[in-house]
């Protein structure tokens, strides 16, 4: 099969924003469905995550990046993975030590884009650093929609978990 990215840094390399994706994604088939092989895949991308994301747990845009710089952060990739692990440790049928790690993952995520990464002007969006499309230099270390919509959907199921 061959395979080609628009989005990462090679086609060999690991785009963090689509590993993201993955780790939402992967945690919505298996809550629709209950087949174990998405719960597996899930777990499989987000120890990869955790072994290639910086100490602040807002990964660069390519977990590949040799020399990144701090404009290299993306946190679009950190609001979808948090937004992905907190559905995830919602779910009943999953194990509770991989629910509570999970969910403290996604705080710690969370905790750090707080402190770190929300916008000074409310005009532009919720977070800043978000990067859209890095190999087209377009939407560089700025605020994004779906940055901005998977953070709040993560604030908010953190809140819905505690009532």
């Amino acid at each position: 099969m061959w395979l080609m990215t628009h989005q990462g840094l090679n086609d060999e390399s690991t785009w963090a924003r689509g590993q993201a994706w993955g780790i939402y994604g992967f945690t919505i088939a298996y809550r629709e469905t209950g087949n174990p092989i998405f719960l597996e895949a899930t777990l499989k991308m987000l120890g990869y995550d955790i072994l290639h994301t910086p100490e602040d747990l807002v990964p660069y845009w390519d977990y590949d990046l040799s020399n990144p710089k701090p404009s290299d952060k993306d946190t679009s990739a950190a609001a979808i993975k948090a937004a992905g692990l907190l559905e995830l440790s919602n779910l009943p049928g999953v194990p509770k030590n991989i629910r509570d790690k999970t969910e403290r993952y996604a705080k710690k995520t969370l905790e750090s884009l707080l402190k770190n990464y929300l916008a000074s002007n409310e005009k532009t969006g919720v977070l800043t650093n978000a990067i859209g499309n890095r190999p087209a230099e377009g939407e560089i270390g700025v605020s994004i929609i779906y940055s901005d919509y998977y953070f709040l959907k993560a604030l908010s199921l953190l809140k819905n978990k505690r009532q």
